[in-house]
């Protein structure tokens, strides 16, 4: 039996999902997520930290939700199988991703208040982190 590593991550998506197809046919589309944790330090001063994460959804949740539902500043909460990705970054040292192929995703809220809880669960009404600057996106 092999490994098995379930994720759940409630962030902002980062860019509007990219649906494409295969040779086979089958549907696939692919996203950007971010998670920020924000703390205060000992002295007080408020600290930020953001993940970025790559997600992929296939066939039907591909083409039904999340192609047609999911942009960029929505609030969504995604569940699926991560895996780590190594690459090379643009100055060619060693660097990592993190991939979740997504099994559920909920729409919390998005920009347009038209769409809010349109993908499967209800879940409504959840503040999130700021992702309107994507510039240190790594992929």
């Amino acid at each position: 039996m092999g490994t098995f590593a379930q994720i759940t991550v409630l962030g902002r998506v980062g860019k509007d999902a990219e649906l494409r197809y295969l040779p086979s046919g089958k549907a696939v589309a692919d996203f950007s997520v971010a998670h920020t944790e924000t703390w205060k330090n000992v002295a007080g001063e408020k600290q930020e930290k953001t993940t970025w994460f790559k997600a992929v959804a296939w066939g039907a949740l591909a083409e039904n939700v999340v192609a047609k539902y999911v942009r960029k500043g929505d609030l969504v909460l995604m569940t699926g199988q991560v895996e780590v990705e190594a690459y090379m970054d643009k100055q060619g040292k060693a660097a990592a991703s993190l991939k979740v192929t997504v099994d559920k995703l909920t729409l919390v809220s998005s920009k347009n208040s038209a769409r809010d809880g349109v993908a499967a669960d209800g879940e409504a009404g959840w503040g999130g982190p700021d992702t309107s600057n994507t510039d240190d996106i790594p992929f």
